[in-house]
């Protein structure tokens, strides 16, 4: 209202896809706001991601693996500078992951290795689906879009005493996630919430998120991701 603007579109994703009253709440929504909810499915939030994607990147002749993890589903998209070649959506994320086995004490490496496995359980049918299509010989970059993606660029710029930049277009090594998540691992959340760079919402879901993207960074064979 405060801007003027005559049209509103909504969509809602996997929070409102797995409640059993998704549809309910819909109609709540039109109800009492005038706004009509739009319930869209997995695969057309992978689409969208990679339209984001696209619309703010420069992408190369090559192939791309896109890597969207939210609260509850991840998406992982195959895809080049013409069209997506593969879409997947899996039913885990970060919020999801700490909802179901996070407490607020560390997790020790037992509990680590049994998330990692369980993170691999989950994402299995993807992974195989984006391997499936991939184009032998063709080179293939990875690329991470998300707040959680975001948050660990954060830290592990500050963790390699780099300074301040920009995010997006901005590169990361798989072992420098895996040096800062190993130290996220070791701390209490109190200290967790104490880090500047991260709202206190994201750093309840900072491990769960960097277990997830570590993973999947593993099970697709890659050392190095860019963020968009």
């Amino acid at each position: 209202k405060s801007n003027g603007v005559n049209q509103i579109v909504t969509a809602a994703t996997s929070a409102v896809r797995d409640s059993p009253n998704g549809k309910e709440f819909i109609k709540r929504v039109l109800n009492e706001t005038g706004i009509k909810v739009e319930l869209i499915s997995g695969s057309e939030e992978a689409r969208l991601i990679y339209l984001g994607v696209l619309s703010g990147m420069v992408l190369e002749d090559e192939s791309y693996i896109i890597i969207d993890i939210g609260g509850g589903s991840t998406e992982l998209i195959l895809a080049d500078k013409k069209d997506a070649i593969a879409l997947t959506s899996s039913r885990i994320g970060a919020v999801r992951l700490k909802n179901d086995f996070f407490d607020s004490e560390p997790i020790n490496n037992v509990r680590s290795d049994f998330l990692t496995t369980f993170i691999q359980g989950s994402l299995e049918p993807a992974v195989g689906k984006i391997k499936r299509r991939l184009q032998k010989g063709k080179a293939v970059s990875m690329i991470a879009t998300s707040g959680t993606a975001i948050s660990l660029g954060n830290l592990i710029l500050s963790d390699l005493g780099q300074p301040k930049q920009k995010m997006h277009g901005y590169k990361f090594k798989k072992e420098s996630l895996q040096i800062v998540l190993e130290k996220l691992i070791k701390m209490p959340s109190s200290e967790i919430k104490r880090i500047p760079s991260l709202s206190e919402r994201r750093a309840e879901i900072i491990i769960p998120g960097a277990l997830i993207l570590h993973t999947s960074m593993d099970m697709l064979g890659f050392d190095e991701l860019t963020i968009s």
